[in-house]
């Protein structure tokens, strides 16, 4: 990465090891996860702590918001410096990471945790949950914390769905670039 054209060239290194300590964080996160979900596709469900499992998914989606923030910050203030990571790493508008709900969702979990129980919830509540996504409206509402669909590939936080693959592939596409140096 190159940040000479800017006025933090001498301040490059700290901005590629805080990214770093992000993708590599996520990516720890994506091998782990190899094995498990080759089990699970294999219906050995005994072998499984799907508590493990979703964590790591949550960390992926936590780490791919946290990422975000290098490249779309909230503060126009730092336009020099978000210009040349974006060039350096080739980010655009298309990249998963770029997705503000994703964004919003690790940065105000808190938040968003208060509005989805605040009026008390009812009916089937599922904490966590691995395996494959129901098709259709449920009779009665369900509530889902947390769970990863083998079928669709998603995550599920607080009924919000995230595409992992997208998500996983940038975050390794930039830890590779992050490594390279």
């Amino acid at each position: 990465m190159d940040l000479e054209d800017t006025s933090f060239p001498h301040q490059e290194e700290f901005y590629r090891d805080s990214m770093f300590f992000v993708t590599s964080s996520a990516v720890a996160s994506i091998f782990r996860l190899d094995s498990y979900i080759k089990k699970i596709e294999k219906n050995n469900f005994e072998e499984i702590n799907f508590k493990f499992v979703l964590n790591q998914f949550q960390n992926i989606v936590q780490q791919g918001g946290a990422l975000s923030r290098y490249f779309w910050p909230v503060r126009s203030k730092d336009k020099p410096r978000v210009i040349a990571l974006r060039a350096s790493f080739g980010m655009t508008p298309q990249s998963p990471l770029y997705d503000r709900e994703l964004r919003n969702s690790i940065e105000h979990f808190d938040e968003r945790l208060d509005e989805y129980l605040k009026d008390g919830i009812y009916g089937h509540i599922i904490p966590q949950y691995v395996g494959f996504s129901s098709r259709g409206e449920p009779e009665i509402p369900t509530h889902i914390f947390r769970a990863y669909y083998l079928d669709t590939g998603e995550f599920v936080l607080l009924n919000r769905r995230y595409k992992i693959e997208p998500i996983a592939e940038e975050l390794i596409r930039v830890n590779d670039l992050l490594a390279k140096d």
